[in-house]
């Protein structure tokens, strides 16, 4: 049985695809570790250590061959497996990420959306079926749904999660803002944006306090 790679190797993996995606799109064939460092705001050493997770190695006169990274980033992460996703709310954000993901993965298609309000109709300009949540259970017994994405309140995550979880679901991406308890073999992805926020602002202020002691040291010199 293979060894899971860390979740912070698989994010990289992922936005290498991305960048490397873009650079053949524009006919590039190889690329070396030190560009595509570069690319991405990491090291190269970084990079390449990434890159050994991949059956193909790279040379030091050509660098690594793009599509074949590609390739193989793609097999590594699952994308030649099928593997359907169901959103749960369809407020704002959940219409969000709907239009955003509009048949943009086509190996993992968003098949079905759900939300307790009754009022809300399918949408054309969506890329799924809305259900009401009463319906949760002979949606999921038409369908094989793997990943499920949390749009919800606070208050109704955990008891959706004790529901889907029995029917098959293996990952769930988590916009809403509490912990959720699951077993072992379901993996949890939290994105709360209010803390990425936060942690910007930080860095935003301490970066400002660094240029203003700075451009105070530039000052006494400078008398």
């Amino acid at each position: 049985m293979q060894s899971l790679i860390p979740d912070k190797t698989i994010e990289r993996l992922s936005l290498y695809r991305r960048l490397l995606t873009y650079e053949s799109a524009c006919g590039r064939e190889n690329i070396y570790s030190h560009e595509l460092a570069r690319f991405a705001n990491l090291s190269a050493v970084q990079v390449r250590r990434d890159l050994m997770f991949l059956e193909h190695s790279g040379s030091p006169k050509s660098g690594y061959r793009v599509k074949e990274i590609i390739n193989q980033i793609s097999d590594l992460l699952g994308k030649s497996k099928r593997q359907e996703v169901a959103i749960f709310g369809v407020g704002n954000l959940g219409k969000a990420i709907l239009s955003y993901f509009g048949g943009k993965m086509q190996d993992l298609p968003i098949v079905a959306a759900f939300d307790k309000n009754e009022e809300i109709k399918f949408n054309s300009n969506l890329i799924c079926p809305i259900y009401h949540t009463s319906k949760i259970k002979d949606v999921f017994e038409k369908n094989n749904i793997e990943i499920v994405i949390l749009a919800v309140p606070e208050n109704e995550a955990q008891p959706i999660v004790d529901l889907i979880v029995p029917m098959g679901v293996r990952a769930i991406v988590n916009f809403a803002h509490i912990p959720l308890k699951v077993s072992p073999h379901v993996f949890v992805e939290n994105i709360d944006i209010m803390l990425t926020i936060e942690k910007a602002a930080y860095f935003s202020l301490q970066n400002g306090n660094q240029l203003r002691e700075l451009n105070e040291l530039c000052r006494e010199n400078s008398l």
